[in-house]
């Protein structure tokens, strides 16, 4: 991406009409590196949300990987690299949940020897009977694991966006991400946390959303108002406008 950049992505970038950013993060960023205000607009990922509409059956998930049902589940879901933060949420959920509650780390290696890391780390915390490393999910069984979480979590060091933090807002469960997460914007305005990253702001945060259960409550409910400004029908309309505009600027 990088060298795409460097070769070839910021002359077509300067000769375009008008740039799409996928967050108000990314909106910034462009600004910051020499483009118009006026020519850097947000349209964020969207979702499919009727794939959501009918979730696999509660507790299929838990069930699978021997999870008791009242006990608490946070589910990390992207690429095994540093970058995602799945270190500082094994440190986070060692203090959190130091006697009881299940994390779930699924997603495929994307780093060679990151997987081994992380097994290893979860072992010197003494937590690695209850962490699983579930591979990769696709289709039914991720949307089981989502629907199945009390929390996700994603301490990331930088996200565009972050797609499974959208996806997880579908399923009903509330999100913790950092503030270097593009899809912050959207999580603020009622559908989970968004933490500085640390470790001790992350441990605050788990323990906050499981203690308190008017707030989980009300961050459930907001997760279905949230998600609703992504559906492709909202973004459709807005990606409309935008090209409405840019053929009128350009009309004789």
């Amino acid at each position: 991406k990088r060298l795409w950049h460097v070769l070839l992505g910021n002359r077509v970038l300067q000769g375009a009409s008008l740039l799409i950013a996928t967050s108000e993060q990314e909106q910034r960023e462009l600004i910051t590196a020499g483009f118009p205000p006026e020519r850097v607009r947000v349209r964020y990922n969207g979702l499919d949300l009727e794939e959501f509409r009918q979730l696999p059956p509660r507790g299929s998930f838990r069930r699978r990987w021997q999870i008791e049902p009242n006990e608490p589940l946070i589910l990390f879901f992207g690429r095994l690299i540093p970058r995602k933060g799945a270190d500082l949420l094994l440190e986070a959920f060692a203090t959190a949940f130091s006697h009881t509650g299940r994390l779930v780390i699924a997603g495929p290696e994307g780093e060679p020897g990151y997987l081994q890391t992380l097994a290893k780390k979860a072992r010197a915390l003494g937590i690695d009977r209850r962490v699983a490393f579930t591979g990769p999910l696709y289709g039914a069984d991720k949307n089981a694991a989502l629907a199945d979480a009390d929390i996700f979590a994603l301490p990331s060091r930088y996200e565009n966006f972050a797609n499974a933090a959208a996806e997880a807002m579908a399923c009903g469960t509330p999100v913790i991400v950092t503030e270097s997460c593009g899809i912050s914007a959207l999580i603020s305005q009622g559908a989970g946390l968004v933490i500085p990253r640390s470790e001790r702001a992350l441990t605050q945060g788990l323990r906050e959303l499981t203690a308190n259960t008017a707030l989980y409550s009300r961050l459930q409910a907001g997760c279905y108002n949230v998600v609703a400004q992504i559906s492709w029908e909202e973004l459709g309309g807005r990606m409309e406008d935008y090209y409405t505009h840019v053929l009128a600027e350009r009309a004789p």
